[in-house]
């Protein structure tokens, strides 16, 4: 009798511990969310990268200047997930890149519907979204201006050009040669023809005249 006692409790005592452990797990394979942090750049194109807790490469993502990208992250447990998000580019000779290291803080929660909820506190930023807050972790990367190219002693400078002083301008001289008509015939041709056709009507006057007074001595 008492061996049958011990056997009931021994499996009762196992059927609570498998539904202690069944209950541990399906608790936490409940607790796991996907995280959507969100991330921009200003000023040039860049590129983000988000290590975890120990420094390995989660996840890259490309910026493009003035919009905003998502790392997409899965986080388990009601537990803190560190994360650390920073450029990994280098300084060129025309943008200087933002050094900011951010150390984000993800922190999962049950809401008032009782799901699964998070909230990204970053460092220096703060809570991403809170009264006063940004809503997203924002690189700031300046653009260098090209410098002028360094003149070469070895070359003259231009001469600029002098400007034209009125009192020493050039008179124009003129000459005598009479303004053009238009009219490119010669005019000695003109008074000779005129001359003769003058006199050719003279003489048919005077011949015309001769010849009345002849008809006129002859009718008498």
């Amino acid at each position: 009798m008492k061996r049958i006692m011990h056997v009931k409790r021994a499996t009762v005592c196992f059927a609570l511990l498998l539904c202690l452990l069944f209950g541990s797990v399906t608790a936490l394979a409940v607790e796991t969310a996907e995280v959507r942090i969100p991330v921009s750049a200003s000023g040039a194109d860049c590129t983000a990268v988000l290590l975890d807790v120990n420094g390995s490469t989660v996840q890259m993502l490309t910026l493009k200047s003035g919009e905003t990208a998502y790392f997409t992250v899965t986080c388990t447990g009601l537990r803190t997930n560190t994360f650390t998000i920073r450029l990994s580019d280098t300084d060129t000779d025309t943008v200087t890149y933002d050094k900011t290291a951010f150390q984000v803080n993800v922190e999962l929660y049950y809401d008032s519907k009782g799901e699964i909820a998070y909230t990204l506190d970053a460092d220096p930023t703060g809570v991403l979204g809170d009264n006063g807050k940004p809503d997203k972790l924002e690189f700031t990367n300046t653009v260098k201006l090209t410098p002028p190219a360094p003149v070469d002693p070895s070359k003259p400078m231009p001469t600029p050009a002098a400007s034209a002083d009125p009192s020493k301008s050039t008179p124009t001289t003129r000459t005598g040669t009479s303004p053009r008509t238009g009219d490119d015939s010669a005019p000695a041709l003109w008074y000779a023809v005129f001359a003769v056709s003058f006199i050719g009507l003279l003489m048919v006057v005077i011949l015309s005249t001769m010849y009345r007074r002849k008809e006129k001595k002859q009718t008498r």
